[in-house]
């Protein structure tokens, strides 16, 4: 595989992580958090599934690798800004990125 090649099979994921990342605002408030959670875990376990079948099946074919990560991109994109909103309201006296930091050095 050239390099090329290789760097496309990188971009896909994390192309698929930044778009569903950018529109997971929308889609929670249209199906609200609850169910963009379980949304989200749902799409992570058919990737997962994916991932190891396509491990037993086709150990060598990139196409079917990248198709399953991108898979999970997509699940934890869903996800991640319910998370990191959540987190920032650990401490409501603190605002924004401070929330998080302090929340980063409490639990190391």
């Amino acid at each position: 595989m050239s390099y090329y090649a290789f760097a496309i099979y990188q971009a896909i994921p994390g192309a698929a992580l930044a778009m569903i990342g950018f529109l997971s605002g929308a889609i929670n408030r249209k199906i609200g958090s609850a169910n963009c959670i379980l949304l989200s875990i749902t799409i992570c376990t058919l990737g997962t599934m994916l991932l190891y079948t396509s491990s037993i099946y086709m150990p060598t074919s990139a196409n079917f690798y990248t198709f399953s990560m991108t898979i999970i991109c997509i699940g934890s994109a869903l996800q991640f800004s319910i998370v990191f909103s959540r987190s920032l309201e650990i401490f409501p006296e603190l605002q924004g990125a401070a929330s998080s930091l302090i929340t980063l050095f409490s639990r190391s």
